[in-house]
């Protein structure tokens, strides 16, 4: 949280976090309690590793991205973006272990 502050103070508009999806959810929920502000905080990560032909983490982190410097995405807390879905961070809930659907 304390490294999301420093960015937006620095200037950013937005910020990307990447991180590996089995505590996604718990991680934006807590960045969306301790992070004040309209910039938002988009958290994305993959389901599938980058060596399968399937792989979706570099499109994840270009709509993650795109997301983050969105004006509609102000002030609406931290976001969690996967499968071309956007999340609201206080409802987003993993529901399967391996699905790219899993959010």
């Amino acid at each position: 949280a304390d490294e999301i502050r420093a960015a937006v103070e620095r200037g950013a508009t937005g910020v990307v976090v990447t991180q590996g999806t089995d505590t996604i959810e718990e991680m934006a929920y807590s960045w969306d309690l301790l992070v004040d502000g309209d910039a938002p905080t988009v958290v994305t990560g993959a389901m599938r590793h980058a060596a399968l032909t399937s792989a979706d983490g570099a499109g994840n982190l270009l709509d993650a991205v795109r997301t983050a410097a969105s004006p509609q995405a102000r002030g609406l807390g931290c976001l969690v973006v996967l499968n071309e879905e956007i999340h609201s961070a206080r409802t987003v809930r993993k529901t399967h272990t391996s699905s790219l659907a899993a959010f």
